[in-house]
């Protein structure tokens, strides 16, 4: 076997020559991140937590976030003084004093603005500020290029106190440093060296003996450690310090070839870091003494550690609160060190002769017996570090079959043996760690997808080891490359248990109990290695308790404890229970920060690691107690932000070394720590605000409407108008340890939900948008990095102030004005009260009015529907003795009878039609009529009433016809009143005309007038005239009428959309004039007012017979075919006396069958069916229409005629009527003629039909044009008959049972049908299917007589002779002699 192997030389880590180990990892604050690109001067720490440095730029404030820079304005007297800061300094009353090149100013936190102190008009000298001090007095001193000054606080001056010559150096030279020791004592660097004076005194102090060989040099910066001892930093000398106990100095000088001596004589700032080190900047990096050996550790920049500092030219330093060390360098960077920032070693890509890997994508890792480190890349290979060795060693997978390395490796385990197994995107390979060879294992590919050549798990087991496939299932492996076991889902399972939940394997582990757990994408499966089975297969099932979160399972894990863990991909970290069978979740809810696991580890103090995509988490457990809760967990997280290599780890990539480290491996290469020696965060950081936005836009301090009067990190409250509550603040945890891990919380009381703190993450910034008028307190508060909460909350008062419409002094004008408007309204309601009062007489007295209307309408209708029944038993009898009798003595007392029972018709005809115009239920049906020869017509009727009274009457009309559309009905009794009250009130040779013509004043309309010259009537009354009941009762007259009549007129005018108009002159001849106007066409008509032709002339002819003009001729009457019939008529009439009057009527003629109501008739033509029905409308209980419609809808009764007879004489009545069903509809009173004649007319279409259907459907074949219902039946009945003809016992009981009638009715619908009975016609039909047969010559005459249903040959022949006249073979002899 051909094995690849690369060896790589060996790499001495540390050499003698080498200045210094790089053991202290710095971030960078750049240009990048806002920070202006000039040399850092100074830094402080203000009493907030701000973090101030000066530089040649400006003076900036740094947040942790965001920088703020103050520059030099030659316009605004209020900006920095100098944009070159030399020297920041805040005294015991935490103001803070600037100096600058150019003077000092003192910073207003309230306005963010600066105060110039004393500032001289020249360059240099007095107004260059190199240093700032404080002595325990509380005052001032300001280190100047022309001598020291004392600030005086009250008329900020720089006072001069070195006058004299002794103190020239003091007073005069340029000064470099000032520093205050804890005596008191003021040290000053001088141009000339080393000066010493009392603050209180002004006084020069005698400078130690042992400063002897120093006295002159040129110190730039001065420090006293805890001890008391100072240190000092010079230009060129590098640093000594005084040791007050023993008065001794030690110098420390940079010595070329020693790596334990300072690295440069020049010292600019010295940080007393604890108290066994002390670090001084230098322009060579970074020195620092360790003061037990007195060595110096050297840090410069390191291009190939990005963690080194940026710049070697160090300016300053600063160590805040947290015991960070801010780093300021002459390039303009900013170096921070924090301590936790070594928390993590990382190995990453080897770069020069460093040991690192070949390839930073780590997918498995593990530890050697030797401490070394075997990891699996994907894309390198192999890799083994050794550092105790320091040496690295790369190894490529290169199967036998393959041209190419695809160096992909997925999983890697050690079996103890001296092997590693591997696997790899080509499969699983066996790695000799002695010879360095590999051997390489195939294996046949089930369902033929290559991805099932990845191992993606790997777990060593006895003799070989179990290996999990990317599709192909489980194997367990000998090193021989026998696979004695093979698990896949859905396959042939010889070893009985489970199969596999899935083909994808992930994890593997085994436990105590020698169980192996096999972790799928589909399910965590536990094989039983004694049996040789799957016994357990867990997934997630919906709605299911403590169960797996997710069925994808991503690592396996057995902590000490023998707990099993299941990492899973979005379901968290689950703990399975086996004594119960649960699993328990730890996942985003309890606080982790992801849900997808990579790897599972256990440190030494069994707390648990988990990694995932979003950095490392350390799960605590300060009670293991199931289901987990948040009080029970202490979770930790680490990201990149806290030095990981990445956040992203691989899966199964993590041990625990046997040092007690834990190694993850991830995307960017491996992190390697000690989980016992990470340091946390345990400051409780302040929280301030640092922006306030209004609407959206940034607010000015001070200006003209600007809300805030100070600067938002000083204000107490902030006041805005209502339309301006749109509020946005941002914020600042004041921890500059990752910074970006900071978390936030807030509450706004006042609110409706202010009670409990919002929890926001990371999020600086919170909006508040359209805050109601009221008062409220924004707090929020924050935790470090480490989630360690401040107890310090920041808190803002907000006002928003109401509109003007909503102030105090606006809610007194309301006050007053409610009370004014509440009189007025008082007032009013009163006054409401009292009309509502006096309107609700009025509404009672005009109900009872309509009341009494409505009752006089009820009353004329009732009387009216009442009086047409006694005329009908008068108008009956009269006609018939009348018919009988022609004695002139009775024939004309009998007429006036007559003639005044019809007047009485009349009045309650138009009593019937005036309460219909005032319901609205009048309707009219026009047709299409001369108006001309309809109006000659009605005059005509009157022509022998003018003659009788000598009245001159006229017609005056042209001779062409005017064709309009009105109704006929409707509008003769409109005309026929204006008429009649023409004659009425037209005294004897008086004169009445009547005139039809189109309209002189209007197009398309006409017009109808009468005009006579009676008494005329008064201009005061004519615009009552056609109000209901309204008479002039002015003439003398006992009988006016019933003051009707001209009100009915002008509805039924007004429904033609016509019009009515009167006009009476008593000068000089007393003329009246009625003038109906009517539009000509049919525009103004609706569909349903126009009546249809044939429909119309239906109508018409009935009410043609339903007048009393009609003459009868009895000569003229139809006979009937079969005389001899007596007809049996059914009448249901309730009135007992007119039911009476028609069986009198037609007693002799006719059977007679009278009921009183409907429900009885229809039950008794069950039994017995009528030739003729009779019924009235309306009746108690079921109608006369009612009662129709269900005689024409059942089949029994369909053919029997209907007469309906009832006093609802209108033309819409008689529409209803006949739309029923109803053969005939006769009004009451009812001519006895008319009555007879309908009933012989309709009995005598009865017999045609019934003549029709006897020979048409028994004669002749089947009916091919059903409509009728009388036809249905009649196919019905023949289909039943000719599917049974064949059927020689088919009888009359078969047909009834066939049919659904009983044999009475059906008897009698046959009958009344066909003239024929129901055996006979059975038999005709079967003569007339034996005939047709016999044409078509191919069956004997046995065959046709058994086909037709006759058992006996001889029966057959004698009953076909008596139907054709001829014997069977006569007929057929007959038909062939014919048709040839």
């Amino acid at each position: 076997m051909n094995l690849s192997k690369y060896y790589y030389f060996i790499i001495l880590f540390f050499t003698a020559n080498l200045v210094g180990a790089q053991t202290l990892n710095f971030k960078h604050i750049f240009y990048k991140e806002g920070l202006v690109q000039s040399p850092i001067s100074n830094f402080l720490q203000d009493d907030k937590g701000f973090i101030w440095f000066g530089n040649l730029k400006g003076l900036t404030r740094y947040d942790g976030y965001e920088f703020k820079t103050f520059v030099y304005d030659e316009k605004n007297p209020s900006s920095l003084c100098n944009n070159r800061v030399n020297i920041i300094f805040q005294d015991h009353e935490k103001n803070l004093w600037i100096g600058t090149a150019n003077g000092i100013c003192l910073y207003n936190k309230y306005t963010e603005t600066f105060t110039p102190i004393d500032i001289l008009e020249i360059k240099g000298g007095r107004n260059y500020i190199s240093s700032l001090a404080e002595d325990n007095l509380g005052n001032i001193w300001v280190g100047t290029f022309a001598g020291i000054r004392k600030l005086n606080r009250k008329t900020r001056k720089l006072e001069e106190v070195f006058t004299t010559e002794s103190n020239e150096v003091l007073g005069k030279k340029a000064i470099f440093s000032l520093f205050t020791d804890r005596d008191n004592s003021l040290w000053a660097g001088t141009k000339l060296g080393l000066r010493r004076f009392d603050p209180k005194t002004y006084q020069m102090l005698t400078i130690p003996e042992a400063f002897k060989e120093v006295k002159d040099l040129k110190v730039l910066v001065t420090r006293q450690d805890q001890e008391g001892n100072l240190w000092f930093g010079t230009e060129t000398a590098g640093a000594f310090t005084y040791q007050k106990k023993q008065n001794t100095l030690l110098r420390y000088l940079s010595i070329t070839g020693n790596p334990n001596s300072i690295s440069s004589n020049w010292v600019r700032d010295i940080l007393l870091f604890d108290a066994q080190s002390l670090w001084f900047a230098t322009r060579t990096g970074i020195c620092i003494l360790n003061t037990a050996t007195q060595k110096f550790t050297n840090y410069k920049h390191d291009p190939l550690n990005p963690n080194s500092l940026n710049d070697n030219a160090i300016w300053s330093f600063m160590k805040d609160r947290a015991g960070c060390v801010w780093v300021g360098t002459f390039g303009g960077g900013i170096n921070f060190y924090y301590k936790g920032n070594a928390n993590f070693k990382n190995i990453v890509e080897r770069i020069g002769n460093e040991i690192g890997l070949n390839h930073v994508l780590v997918n498995a890792v593990t530890e050697d017996k030797d401490g070394s480190w075997w990891v699996g890349t994907f894309g390198g290979g192999l890799n083994h570090l050794d550092f105790n060795n320091h040496k690295c060693e790369y190894f490529s997978i290169k199967p036998d079959n393959q041209l190419m390395a695809s160096n992909g490796i997925k999983s890697l385990a050690d079996d103890g043996k001296g092997n590693l197994w591997i696997g790899s995107l080509d499969g699983l390979s066996l790695f000799n760690k002695e010879r360095k060879k590999f051997r390489y294992f195939e294996f046949p590919v089930s369902d033929g997808k290559l991805s099932e050549k990845l191992i993606s798990a790997i777990l060593p087991d006895g003799e070989g080891a179990w290996i999990g496939t990317n599709g192909g299932g489980l194997r367990y492996v000998l090193p021989n490359g026998r696979s004695p076991v093979y698990l896949r889902k859905q396959a042939l399972n010889n070893m009985g248990g489970l199969n596999l939940s899935d083909n994808f394997v992930s994890a593997l582990v085994k436990d105590f109990d020698g169980n192996l757990w096999v972790g799928t994408q589909n399910g965590l499966n536990c094989f039983d290695t004694k049996a040789n089975a799957i016994t357990k297969i867990y997934q997630r099932r919906r709605h299911n308790k403590f169960q797996i979160d997710n069925s994808n399972v991503t690592a396996l894990f057995i902590d000490s404890k023998h707990r099993l863990w299941i990492g899973t991909e979005g379901g968290g970290l689950n703990y399975f229970d086996r004594a119960t069978g649960r699993f328990y979740v730890i996942s985003k809810d309890l606080g982790l920060g992801d849900d997808v696991i990579h790897a599972i580890v256990e440190d030494d103090l069994h707390n648990l690691w988990v990694s995932t995509d979003l950095g490392l988490y350390k799960i605590d457990f300060k009670l293991f107690d199931v289901p987990f809760s948040k009080h029970n967990l202490e979770i930790s997280g680490y990201s990149a932000n806290d030095g990981l290599i990445s956040n992203q780890f691989s899966n199964n990539a993590a041990i625990k070394l046997h040092t007690g480290e834990l190694l993850f491996g991830g995307m960017n290469g491996l992190s390697v720590f000690y989980p016992e020696e990470i340091i946390k965060n345990t400051l409780q950081p302040e929280v301030a605000l640092t922006r306030v936005l209004v609407n959206n836009k940034a607010v000015e301090i001070g200006q003209k409407d600007s809300p805030l009067s100070s600067s938002i990190v000083e204000a107490k409250r902030i006041v805005v108008p209502y339309d301006q509550a749109n509020l946005s603040f941002t914020y600042s945890a004041l921890n500059f340890i990752n910074a970006e891990n900071n978390q936030y919380a807030y509450k706004l009381e006042g609110l409706a939900n202010d009670t409990d703190w919002q929890q926001i993450g990371a999020q600086r910034t919170v909006n508040f948008a359209n805050l109601p008028p009221g008062s409220y307190i924004f707090k929020v508060k924050a935790s470090n990095n480490d989630k360690v909460w401040g107890n310090g909350i920041r808190s803002l008062k907000i006002i928003v102030k109401p509109p003007f419409w909503a102030t105090w002094w606006a809610y007194l004008i309301y006050a007053f004005c409610i009370s004014i408007v509440s009189i007025i309204v008082v007032r009013f309601l009163r006054n409401r009260a009292r009309l509502k009062r006096d309107l609700y007489l009025e509404h009672v007295y005009n109900i009872r009015q309509e009341e009494l209307y409505q009752m006089k309408l009820n009353f004329f209708t009732n009387i009216s529907h009442e009086i047409r029944t006694p005329l009908t038993l008068i108008l009956g009898p009269l006609d018939k003795i009348l018919k009988e009798n022609s004695s002139k003595e009775f024939v004309k007392p009998l007429t006036l009878i007559k003639s005044n029972a019809g007047r009485l018709m009349k009045l309650v005809t138009e009593l019937l039609d005036f309460r219909k115009a005032e319901e609205g239920r009048l309707n009219i049906y026009c047709t299409n009529q001369d108006i001309t020869a309809f109006c000659k017509s009605i005059f005509e009727s009157f022509q022998a009433l003018a003659d009788d009274r000598q009245i001159e009457y006229y017609f005056v009309a042209s001779e062409a016809p005017l064709f309009i559309y009105f109704d006929s009905n409707q509008l003769e009794k409109a005309i026929y009143n204006l008429l009649s009250n023409a004659f009425k009130f037209t005294p004897e040779q008086g004169k009445i005309t009547l005139t039809v013509g189109k309209s002189f004043i209007e197009d398309n309309w006409i017009e109808i007038g009468i005009t006579d010259n009676g008494k005329g009537i008064p201009k005061d009354m004519q615009p009552k005239l056609f109000e209901s009941f309204f008479q002039v009762d002015d003439r003398g007259r006992q009988d006016i009428g019933s003051g009707i009549g001209l009100a009915l007129s002008k509805s039924i005018v007004e429904l033609h959309r016509g019009k009515i108009e009167i006009s009476s002159e008593s000068f000089p001849e007393n003329v009246t004039s009625f003038i109906i106007s009517l539009p000509i066409g049919s525009k103004h008509l609706n569909s349903q007012q126009i009546l249809d032709p044939s429909k119309a002339a239906y109508i018409m002819d009935t009410a043609v017979m339903n007048s009393d003009k009609v003459i009868v001729n009895d000569d003229a009457a139809p006979l009937f075919s079969r005389s001899s019939k007596k007809y049996t008529l059914l009448i249901v009439e309730d009135n007992d006396e007119v039911r009476q009057l028609i069986v009198d009527l037609l007693h002799g003629k006719y059977s007679i069958l009278q009921f009183s109501n409907a429900e009885d008739a229809l039950s008794s033509m069950k039994h017995e069916i009528p030739d003729l029905i009779i019924s009235d409308i309306m009746m108690p209980g079921m109608n006369g229409l009612d009662f129709c419609k269900g005689v024409k809808s059942n089949e029994n009764t369909s053919h029997i005629p209907f007469i309906l007879l009832t006093a609802k004489a209108s033309l819409d009545h008689q529409i209803d009527g006949l739309s029923t069903g109803a053969d005939a509809y006769v009004s009451k009173p009812f001519s006895f003629q008319i009555l007879e004649l309908n009933i012989k007319n309709l009995l005598h279409a009865q017999e045609v039909m019934r003549e029709k259907f006897g020979q048409q459907f028994v004669l002749m074949p089947s009916p091919s044009n059903i409509a009728s219902p009388e036809e249905k039946f009649l196919n019905k009945l023949m289909s039943i008959i000719e599917c049974k003809i064949e059927d020689p016992t088919f009888e009359v009981n078969d047909l009834v049972n066939e049919i659904g009638m009983s044999r009475t009715v059906l008897y009698k619908k046959v009958q009344a049908l066909t003239s024929y009975s129901v055996a006979d016609l059975i038999k005709q039909i079967r003569l007339k299917k034996a005939a047709a047969l016999f044409k078509q010559n191919t069956y004997s005459i046995a065959e046709v007589a058994y086909m037709v249903g006759f058992n006996d040959r001889k029966h057959f022949s004698k009953e076909f002779k008596k139907q054709f006249e001829y014997s069977p073979s006569e007929y057929i002899q007959n038909f062939h002699q014919k048709k040839v």
